[in-house]
């Protein structure tokens, strides 16, 4: 409802692609929203081992650029064949540890069309945060209202994992992983210290 003329707006849900570009995964998660729950339309992942070539050489070698970009080229199409109004890439940790990240970048940018966007390992650890305890649906008690605000850097691991050193965040974390066989989360306890 409007503050000025009392009309509620009713809102239709964005259907949104991410293609999530990790050290050692390519994935790809095309949702929308409807409701109060994330309606997952389609979701893929693909190895690609970035990091064994950054940890070796320091750099991701031809082979495996020209790997990522046959995914991303790939995911970026089925996007669109899921009808995703909008787009995105997101880069973590290779696109921070590779001596040729910012040619990763471009060849992302380039497969996918559409622009790519590099994580810093902060915002890397809030995502991962936020998503942990979305996820599973836990409600985080006062014992650690202040994980719920904005994390400061200084609580963030920096490591490609990236999960915060809030106890309750670590604890969503490890406590609610999906079951293999339904896709869904068993976590729907509450987190109160």
């Amino acid at each position: 409802m409007t503050m000025s003329t009392g009309v509620a707006i009713r809102m239709r849900p964005v259907r949104a692609g991410i293609i999530d570009v990790g050290s050692n995964t390519l994935r790809l998660l095309v949702a929308e929203q409807p409701g109060r729950t994330l309606e997952t339309i389609v979701s893929e992942r693909a190895y690609v081992g970035l990091a064994s070539d950054i940890e070796e050489a320091g750099v991701i070698s031809e082979e495996r650029l020209g790997r990522v970009a046959k995914v991303a080229a790939r995911y970026s199409r089925l996007a669109r064949e899921h009808e995703a109004e909008r787009l995105e890439v997101l880069v973590s940790a290779p696109g921070r540890q590779s001596a040729n990240a910012a040619e990763l970048r471009n060849l992302l940018a380039e497969a996918s069309g559409v622009p790519v966007r590099q994580l810093s390992a902060e915002d890397e650890g809030r995502l991962a945060y936020a998503g942990a305890v979305g996820a599973c649906r836990v409600s985080i008690g006062p014992a650690h209202a202040k994980c719920t605000r904005s994390i400061p850097a200084s609580r963030i691991r920096r490591s490609s994992a990236s999960i915060t050193r809030c106890p309750a965040a670590r604890a969503a974390a490890t406590r609610c992983r999906p079951s293999r066989t339904t896709n869904s989360s068993p976590c729907r306890a509450s987190s109160t210290g």
